[in-house]
């Protein structure tokens, strides 16, 4: 944890973690991290939103 906010600050590196993190901070994490861009934020997507579609299907059933 403290070499990535070393390497992006420890404001994003909470907002990450936190779930709050946004489409800059998610790419600039996975440039420190060494990972495809546009995969990171597919994940943080899917991540982000898999409550709330959990959610929303167990209403609908």
């Amino acid at each position: 944890m403290a070499a990535l906010e070393a390497a992006i600050g420890v404001d994003v590196a909470d907002r990450v973690l936190h779930g709050s993190a946004t489409l800059c901070d998610v790419v600039m994490t996975s440039w420190a991290m060494d990972i495809d861009p546009i995969q990171a934020v597919v994940q943080y997507a899917e991540a982000a939103l898999r409550p709330t579609l959990e959610a929303s299907s167990s209403r609908c059933a």
